[in-house]
């Protein structure tokens, strides 16, 4: 999962921002048409089609189309079904995550397709406030949530690849509401420590190459 916030630089021009500090403008041209664009002056489109439905299209003719889950939440999908969800952290911030379906992390995937709950329920905006307000602050912590997100979704693709997918993803969300039951009682380091000795498992049993 990765995130794109939304800003504004000193002059009041609004830009998105993802992780690593690559930003995407918003801006129109001559026309009146909205577009954004990045550093290297590549421009994605917002359009119509002739049924109404909005999208995003780049140079390319890449779409990801506007839409909305059975539980009002906003995201654009592109036609491999990945979708970037519109969210809002816990200080008002508006951001842009978006979720691979054919990888991400192992955490949302036990939440969401195997618990059957929606891309913001409880437990996951519960994990991911602790993740941008603890777990990037301790030492090491950085270090760690990098590691994650080059790893998971390759185990994720092990996980839902094995016989056991099912008993696995039960498993990795019996220790998702063990990590939130030690959050909410003011135990951040011990959710940490849980979520640690989860990922630590995960990785040598679905990594090939740690096996």
């Amino acid at each position: 999962m990765s995130r794109k916030y939304e800003r504004e630089d000193w002059a009041g021009n609004k830009y998105w921002e993802d992780e690593d500090g690559n930003r995407e403008y918003e801006k129109e041209d001559w026309a009146g048409n909205k577009y954004r664009e990045d550093k290297d002056g590549n421009k994605t489109y917002e359009k119509e089609d002739w049924m109404g439905n909005k999208y995003w299209e780049d140079e390319d003719g890449n779409r990801e189309y506007e839409k909305e889950d059975w539980a009002g939440n906003k995201y654009r999908e592109d036609k491999d079904g990945n979708r970037t969800y519109e969210k809002e952290d816990w200080a008002g911030n508006k951001y842009e995550e978006k979720d691979d379906k054919n990888g991400g992390c192992f955490l949302t995937t036990a939440c969401v397709q195997h618990a059957g709950l929606a891309d913001n329920c409880h437990e996951l905006e519960c994990l991911r406030a602790f993740r941008d307000t603890y777990v990037r602050q301790v030492n090491g912590g950085s270090r760690l949530l990098e590691e994650y997100y080059a790893t998971a979704p390759a185990i994720v693709s092990g996980i839902l690849a094995s016989d056991s997918s099912e008993s696995e993803l039960s498993s990795v969300y019996d220790a998702v509401k063990r990590a939130v039951c030690l959050i909410e009682s003011g135990k951040e380091g011990e959710a940490l420590e849980c979520y640690k000795s989860l990922y630590m498992t995960l990785r040598k049993k679905y990594l090939t190459h740690e096996a």
